[in-house]
């Protein structure tokens, strides 16, 4: 074996010594260590030889010591960790190190432990892996996925599972599994992780005070975190709970966000809505639920996940009964009110129209009726009643208009009384009232206008009325002739209206659907301009499909903008382009662009799409 090695590796003719020598000189020279050249005969080249060698062997021994330090990780992951008995649970076994792994078998669960295998059916769902670059090197985990379904309730306990691999074996650490008797909603599974394409999905509850008042607004927030979107032609389906005690209105979905939870990045999309208890006491609002569409999986089988929130508790405050005003009527919120009138001079039994109008931040649409002083001068009508309702920074901003008949019965000044309107602040917890200004009307006499005509007033004698009667009557054909003639101008000038009516009408419509197509491609150019990462980008995307089509972009991902797209005369080659996109931007949602010119550039190719898609709409 030595001879081998001298000869093949320190042979004179050998290729590998001929370049181990020259390398040993250069060292020789780079360090100066002439002197030692001196002692070293050209002809006898073996001291270069060895030298040479522990150089090499101290190389490989340096080279070798990251290739050991690549530790190779076996781990297991199960979720969710309980479950009831008609839903199943997804194993994840995963294989990883700073290395290239080779082919390897999927361990076989079933092959130790029968009694726990007996009561939980094994299904293999395939395997995955992803190419990662660690520290330099190419590593590409493999991950085996495993359908658990349970086949009675209680809690079992996955033992570690072990696998062979390169001469030694590596085991994962135990795992608890907890399945409770009863439907889905009792596990309440909160936490998905699809064993096919990857990523985390992942839905949440939560309310911004659990100590309310009364009428108070609240806000209810659904959250819809993902690390990637699932391959669906159809949307999730968020389903609000039932809120039986709670009056309710939708606010309006802000832009999606990014969080860090657990060293995880997720993209963050949210369903607020504004709640206001309408009695006192412990209330407990049901969980949410967000069902993805049915799809089948590699046994063949069509499922559906569904994720369900936890439960939300509050207590709902009486308002307090110290300090209440005699007149208060149960209006919780900040408010104003204020009185105009159309004139302030009229005459005895002309009308004069009174508008009140309250607005602020409260549940301005069960606003009890609004009492008015009442006064003996004045006759009041009931009034027309107009709500109109906002959001503002988060909150029910709304504003009631009353506008009200008033007739004066007596001339003279009279006085249209301060209206008070009490209420109660549960920012200040504290009562307030608000006022208008009492309001002066000048009220004059009604004037007598009355005739006599019993008798005639110029001097006609009786025989001159009846000749004028009989003119008249002689000209009743030519104003029957008159009538006709304007019946049929008008009828003529009614037509022509109804047509350009029509017309104008026909632009009006076409007009909105302009605008509606218009201002969500103004907001999604814009949205993709000021795009820092690949999510910015989809998500101007998808707010502009889901803009157009009266959808949420909530859960929108590229399969489904591809089905709303397919239709429209634009070639099917830029929807392939804008789904091919979308894919990209799925894929790395979380990573800003490395390359500036490459990030402009399908920017501008996303605009160029959305703009022919939009010229086609419009």
């Amino acid at each position: 074996m030595n001879r081998w090695f001298k000869n093949s590796f320190c042979g004179a003719s050998s290729p590998i010594s001929t370049s181990l020598i020259k390398t040993g000189r250069s060292l020789l020279r780079l360090f100066s260590w002439r002197y030692v050249s001196r002692y070293i005969p050209a002809f006898s080249p073996h001291i270069i030889y060895y030298l040479c060698l522990v150089l090499a062997n101290l190389f490989v021994l340096l080279r070798s010591t990251p290739v050991q330090a690549q530790a190779v990780q076996l781990e297991a992951t199960v979720s969710p960790q309980t479950i009831s008995l008609n839903q199943s649970t997804t194993l994840k076994i995963t294989l990883s190190g700073e290395t290239q792994l080779g082919k390897i078998q999927p361990p076989q669960l079933t092959s130790g432990n029968s009694s726990l295998w007996r009561d939980l059916s094994v299904s293999y769902l395939g395997s995955s892996n992803q190419y990662r670059l660690v520290n330099g090197q190419v590593s590409v985990p493999m991950t085996w996925s495993y359908a658990l379904k349970p086949k009675k309730a209680g809690t079992f306990t996955i033992p570690p599972i072990s696998i062979n691999y390169d001469g030694q074996t590596l085991r994962t650490e135990k795992w608890l599994l907890k399945v409770v008797s009863g439907s889905s909603a009792q596990a309440k599974p909160d936490t998905y992780e699809n064993p096919f394409y990857g990523g985390t999905q992942r839905v949440e509850a939560t309310i911004d005070n659990p100590l309310p008042f009364v009428n108070q607004q609240i806000t209810y927030t659904f959250r819809y975190l993902y690390t990637a979107r699932l391959p669906n032609f159809d949307s999730p389906k968020y389903i609000l709970p039932p809120l039986p005690r709670f009056w309710k209105k939708q606010l309006k979905s802000g832009p999606s966000q990014i969080e860090t939870i657990d060293g995880k990045r997720f993209r963050v999309e949210e369903i607020k809505v504004a709640l206001f208890p309408m009695t006192a006491g412990r209330l407990i609002i049901e969980p949410a639920k967000f069902r993805f569409p049915a799809s089948f999986d590699l046994t063949g089988q069509q499922s559906s996940q569904t994720l369900i929130t936890d439960s939300v508790s509050l207590e709902i405050r009486s308002l307090p009964e110290t300090d209440q005003p005699i007149n208060f009527n149960g209006v919780v919120g900040r408010y104003q009110i204020s009185a105009t009138i159309d004139k302030s001079e009229v005459t005895v039994d002309d009308a004069v129209v009174l508008t009140v109008v309250i607005s602020g931040f409260g549940n301005i649409e069960t606003l009890p009726d609004l009492q008015l002083p009442v006064t003996e001068t004045l006759t009041l009508y009931d009034p027309k009643i107009q709500d109109t309702v906002e959001v503002r920074q988060g909150k029910i901003y709304g504003q009631r208009t009353y506008e009200y008949v008033v007739i004066p019965t007596k001339p003279g000044t009279t006085t249209i009384p301060s209206i008070s309107y009490p209420y109660f602040d549960p920012e200040t917890v504290q009562y307030r009232v608000t006022s208008t200004w009492a309001t002066a009307l000048t009220v004059h006499p009604k004037v007598n206008s009355s005739v006599d005509v019993s008798s005639p007033t110029d001097g006609s004698t009786p025989s001159q009325i009846s000749n004028r009667q009989d003119s008249t009557s002689s000209g009743s054909k030519y104003l029957v002739y008159r009538v006709l003639v304007w019946v049929f101008v008008l009828l003529t000038l009614g037509g022509s209206g109804y047509v350009g009516i029509r017309k104008i009408r026909q632009r009006q419509v076409v007009r909105r659907q302009k605008q509606r197509t218009v201002e969500p491609f103004q907001n999604a150019v814009r949205t993709i301009e000021s795009a820092k990462s690949f999510g910015d980008l989809a998500m101007g995307i998808y707010g502009y499909v889901g803009a157009i089509y009266a959808k949420p972009a909530l859960g929108l991902n590229p399969e489904a903008v591809q089905k709303h797209l397919t239709g429209i005369s634009v070639l099917p080659s830029l929807i392939d382009r804008l789904v091919e996109i979308l894919r990209l931007c799925d894929q790395e949602q979380f990573a800003p662009t490395s390359n500036q010119t490459a990030q402009w550039q399908i920017q501008l190719e996303v605009q160029q799409i959305l703009e022919k898609i939009n010229h086609e709409l419009t």
